[in-house]
């Protein structure tokens, strides 16, 4: 038994999950923030919304106390993430400190999703498929369709809403456009951060399940009601 046992456990601790947090700081900066714990370290980074930039962040969680420090490209700190952990929500309360400015803003963040992974992979290409999503992401919400179309492999089998449909080729594609992407949908799409996405064996979503993508970034769903 104990052949079998410890081999077990050995794999059970290769397995690594990220836990991703969205809020704001101020009540007006929106945040997205990823981390990892390793008993009651943490390590991750952050990004807000406007910029998409990945902020290094270190520290820790103790005793339901947030603690996470601020470092710029120069691993130079810069500012503190200081406040609560709620482990029933779960999220963290607290006040945003920067060095420099002096300035001292209220944040707060909620429990995203979870999902395996590491913050160096998140996804199970050994692309980042972040790249080619964002770029369908782009296209979309600027309604530039040719520029989409160029981002598609055909012939190509995408699910929409639910129903299987094959696009042979991009004239194929072309003809269903205006119905699939609607001003309405669109602007759905267009509000999503195509960024630190939730994954799992289905694919990678994108927001509230709007769109669903590949482990390598190509569209696999189109939720358009």
């Amino acid at each position: 038994m104990k052949l079998f046992l410890l081999p077990l456990l050995y794999i059970l601790n290769l397995y690594s999950y990220v836990e991703t947090y969205d809020g704001n700081i101020s009540g007006k900066y929106l945040i997205t923030m990823s981390i990892m714990t390793n008993d009651e370290d943490i390590t991750g980074s952050y990004f807000y919304h406007t910029q998409l930039n990945d902020i290094k962040i270190v520290g820790k969680i103790q005793n339901d106390i947030v603690l996470l420090d601020e470092y710029n490209e120069k691993n130079e700190m810069i500012a503190r993430f200081f406040g609560f952990y709620d482990k029933s929500i779960p999220s963290m309360t607290g006040t945003w400190t920067n060095y420099a400015s002096k300035k001292v803003l209220p944040f707060y963040l909620r429990l995203s999703h979870s999902a395996p992974g590491t913050l160096d992979d998140l996804y199970e290409s050994s692309d980042n498929p972040e790249i080619k999503i964002r770029k369908i992401h782009n296209a979309v919400k600027n309604n530039r369709k040719y520029d989409l179309i160029r981002l598609i492999s055909f012939p190509t089998k995408i699910y929409i809403s639910g129903k299987l449909t094959t696009f042979n080729t991009k004239k194929d594609f072309l003809k269903q456009y205006d119905v699939l992407f609607t001003n309405k949908y669109r602007k759905r799409v267009s509000q999503e951060i195509p960024k630190h996405m939730f994954h799992n064996s289905q694919g990678i979503m994108l927001g509230d399940g709007a769109m669903w993508f590949t482990e390598d970034g190509a569209i696999k769903s189109l939720n358009i009601h």
